[in-house]
């Protein structure tokens, strides 16, 4: 059956094959004949078309030259109108000029009337008397000042000395001092009481303060060492007076060693031998020593001595000054080791250092006192030098001050009298160049009315060009248009003839893919027809043995009914079976695992009371007072709870840390200072914040307000630069501080999307016009302009002069060109020439000076 099928098919493809095929060959035919028929048509349109487009060429190249012409005669008009403006702006330029000249001129002799030229006399007289006058009074001053400061000097130089002198007496005293109490301490050591018993026996006989001979005697020098050796035993003797020695009651003393003397009557007169020298001539102690040493005698020498012993009686002793004593028979020579040795010298001595002492302290006050007097003096006199050298001062400012005034005042009348000259000459100048720029103008206006009349002949010769241009225009756009009618037909019947090669070529490749397809099915049918014929003979055989197969089948089918049928029963008796012992089995497993949960707890009871018990034990309770003093509500749930709470914050706080109240104290303290610190940052972090916001608030405000300004004054420079569109500016975003700018130009007949897409003369004026108004905000003394007009045509440069002329009333500009017209704009050119390789020089003219100079020449 399926080959059947696909027989059917077959042979249905192979009719519609033919109808195909026919078709194609009869739409290949009428195809032939179209193409025979449009190829004449194509060449003659091909003709057609060459003659229109040279037609056109013709046309263009009559345009062409018409606009040559047209160019040329732009070029003069727009010199001659360029002439215009130039000579225009000139007019202007030497209007304004005369205008300013004429306001100069007035202002000049308002100020010069306004001027004093002998206001200034009687001042400067004034002045001049005043600082002669103080003048003298500071040479006065002066001289006192140099006679107080040499009184000053001597002073000091007088104090000086003193004190000098004084520190040299100082040093003396501090020497003879030290001598003293070292010839002192040697001569009462000398002379000291042996032991507190004499001294509390002369304390009792009130002579403790008694003077000792070798205090009272007075030597002249050369004999001390003689009266020394004569004196020997008597030298630490007590001066009693008029006391009785022999009424004191000596028993208490009479281990000690003490020698008392008292003022005993004069003695008789003793002769003594001519030529002899007593001792008592040289010795003196205010009382009678002739007891001691009345038959003393001196010698010079030891040979005198020798002499003198031979005659002398038993009375009589003789003694040197180095000290040798002796009498008729007998010799005492005290060694330099013996302890009066040099007592009386020390004595005598410290006797003339106490009187030198007394003296230099005496002349010491006196100096002492002379320099403090000269002290005060120079205190007073430096003083009087220091109010004397205000007062100088004082008038040095005035004298100071009056040479300011006065030099103030003299400059002024010279500033003046230079003014009213410099007045006079400038007038003068001006009236000299008012009268030159009169005669500029005159010479400009009639070149411009030349210039204008040349601008009417243009006028007549652009009308007669434009209509030869509507002209050529009409016949360059019929030329066009008959070229684009040929090239349209030409174009159509191209496209036919390419449609008409195209659909035959088609045709042709679906023909012989249709013979293909033809022969390919034809081969098929053959195949299917054989196919079907052999498979017709086995059908009948397969029939009668599925009738026996279908039989045994419904058989089979029955049995198989029957057996599912009893095994079904089975399976469902074994099922129920098998559902009871399993509950049973349930069952069991359930009591089996209460029964060993039950045993788990009595084994955790048990543990648990074995271990409350070993617990128990180490304290000192028992179970009958716990459950006596224990609440009846008293529950092991909570308690447990409590003990694991507890457990868990003593596990968390670590091990015991002996140093923690030390660490919480420092810590603490930290804390405090840290909690300072944070309040600190947080309250100059919320300063800075509230700054910050503030700042930003301002910003924001004075950049919208700069912005709206720079905006709008754009909005007006833009169209007078560019005759004509429309500019402004843009945010790129709303945030007024990260936003930026865009810059948003039209030129006059342009519509820009892009700001890159503007020419460079476009950009250059745009950025004027932008710079300008941001000038405007923020204006300063001079602007500086390098080269701005360098991209820009003559129409443009005069614009951009235009609009710097208006800012140049107000703003001063310096501009680096190379444009002529530019130049002409300038008041002063200031240009860098080279006449010598390698040096350079700078040339300054003034525009006003070279046109009258050219004008003069």
């Amino acid at each position: 059956e399926r080959n059947q099928q696909d027989l059917q098919k077959v042979e249905q493809a192979a009719d519609e094959s033919l109808t195909i095929m026919q078709s194609d060959e009869a739409r290949l035919q009428q195809l032939e004949v179209e193409l025979n028929e449009i190829s004449p048509q194509l060449q003659g349109l091909n003709e057609h078309y060459e003659q229109a487009q040279q037609s056109q060429i013709e046309a263009e190249q009559q345009m062409s030259q018409w606009q040559s012409r047209w160019d040329e005669f732009n070029q003069q008009f727009h010199q001659s109108q360029q002439a215009v403006q130039v000579e225009n702006k000139a007019i202007e330029h030497i209007e304004r000029q005369i205008l300013q000249a004429e306001q100069r001129i007035s202002r000049l002799n308002a100020e010069k009337h306004s001027l004093d030229l002998h206001g200034f006399d009687s001042q400067i007289q004034q002045l001049t008397e005043e600082l002669g006058g103080r003048e003298q009074e500071l040479t006065a001053q002066q001289q006192q000042m140099q006679q107080q400061g040499e009184s000053i000097n001597e002073l000091r130089q007088s104090i000086d000395q003193q004190s000098t002198l004084l520190d040299q007496q100082r040093t003396e005293v501090q020497n003879l001092r030290g001598r003293l109490s070292s010839l002192e301490a040697l001569q009462q050591n000398v002379l000291n009481e042996s032991s507190d018993e004499l001294k509390q026996w002369l304390e009792r006989q009130q002579l403790d303060q008694s003077q000792r001979l070798t205090e009272m005697l007075q030597v002249q020098p050369g004999y001390e060492k003689a009266v020394e050796v004569v004196l020997s035993p008597f030298l630490g003797a007590y001066f009693i007076g008029d006391f009785d020695p022999f009424n004191s009651d000596l028993n208490p003393i009479a281990s000690e060693s003490i020698a008392l003397i008292n003022r005993a009557p004069l003695a008789s007169r003793i002769d003594h031998p001519e030529g002899w020298t007593p001792l008592s001539q040289v010795v003196d102690a205010g009382f009678d020593l002739s007891a001691l040493i009345g038959q003393v005698y001196v010698c010079d020498s030891r040979e005198e001595l020798e002499q003198k012993r031979r005659s002398i009686n038993p009375n009589q002793r003789l003694v040197t000054r180095d000290g040798l004593y002796c009498g008729s028979n007998w010799l005492i020579q005290l060694g330099a080791e013996n302890e009066h040795s040099g007592l009386i010298q020390r004595e005598q001595e410290i006797k003339q250092i106490k009187q030198q002492l007394d003296q230099i302290s005496e002349q010491a006050m006196l100096l002492k006192s002379q320099t403090d007097g000269d002290r005060e003096r120079l205190q007073q006199q430096e003083q009087q030098r220091e109010e004397m050298q205000q007062s100088l001062q004082s008038i040095q400012r005035d004298i100071a001050d009056l040479n300011n005034r006065l030099a103030q005042r003299r400059g002024r009348a010279e500033q003046v009298q230079n003014r009213f000259q410099t007045l006079e000459q400038e007038i003068s100048e001006l009236a000299g160049q008012q009268n030159e720029l009169k005669k500029d103008l005159q010479q400009t206006t009639l070149g411009r009315n030349a210039e204008l009349e040349q601008i009417n002949k243009l006028d007549l010769q652009r009308n007669s060009l434009e209509q030869e241009r509507d002209q050529l225009r009409q016949a360059l756009h019929h030329s066009r248009e008959q070229l684009q009618s040929s090239r349209d037909q030409q174009h159509q019947v191209q496209m036919k003839l390419q449609s008409l090669q195209a659909e035959t070529n088609s045709t042709r490749f679906n023909l012989e893919r249709t013979g293909q397809q033809s022969a390919q099915y034809k081969a098929r049918v053959t195949e299917l027809k054989q196919a079907i014929e052999q498979a017709v003979q086995p059908i009948q055989q397969l029939e009668t043995s599925l009738q026996e197969a279908l039989s045994k089948k419904s058989e089979i089918e029955k049995d198989l009914h029957a057996s599912q049928d009893r095994v079904t029963g089975l399976d469902t008796e074994q099922r129920a079976h098998e559902h009871h012992r399993n509950d049973q089995q349930h069952q069991v497993d359930r009591v089996r695992g209460e029964l060993e949960q039950h045993k788990m707890q009595y084994q955790e009871v048990e543990i648990r009371r074995k271990t409350l018990e070993e617990q128990l034990d180490k304290t000192d309770f028992t179970i009958d007072e716990l459950q006596q003093e224990m609440a009846e509500e008293a529950d092991i749930q909570p308690w447990q709870q409590q003990v694991d709470e507890l457990t868990r914050k003593i596990n968390n706080l670590g091990p015991i840390n002996l140093a923690a109240i030390d660490e919480y104290k420092e810590q603490s303290e930290r804390k405090q200072y840290l909690d300072a610190q944070n309040e600190d940052l947080e309250a100059a972090l919320t300063t800075l914040e509230n700054a910050i916001r503030k700042i930003d608030k301002e910003t924001k405000e004075r950049f919208k307000e700069t912005f709206d300004h720079v905006n709008s004054r754009m909005k007006e420079r833009f169209p007078k630069l560019f005759g004509g569109g429309y500019a402004h500016l843009e945010l790129t975003e709303e945030d007024l501080l990260n936003t930026g700018v865009t810059i948003m130009a039209r030129p006059p007949g342009k519509r820009v999307t892009s700001l890159q897409l503007l020419s460079g003369g476009e950009k250059a004026l745009t950025a004027v016009a932008l710079i300008f108004a941001i000038f405007e905000l923020n204006p300063s003394p001079f602007c500086m302009l390098d080269e701005v007009d360098a991209p820009l045509d003559d129409a443009n440069v005069g614009r951009f002069c235009a609009m710097v002329e208006e800012m140049a009333q107000q703003v001063q500009f310096i501009f680096i060109t190379h444009n002529k017209i530019t130049m002409e704009l300038a008041m002063t050119l200031n240009g860098v020439t080279m006449h010598e390789p390698g040096v350079s020089r700078l040339v300054s003219v003034d525009i006003d000076e070279a046109a009258a100079l050219a004008e003069a020449g």
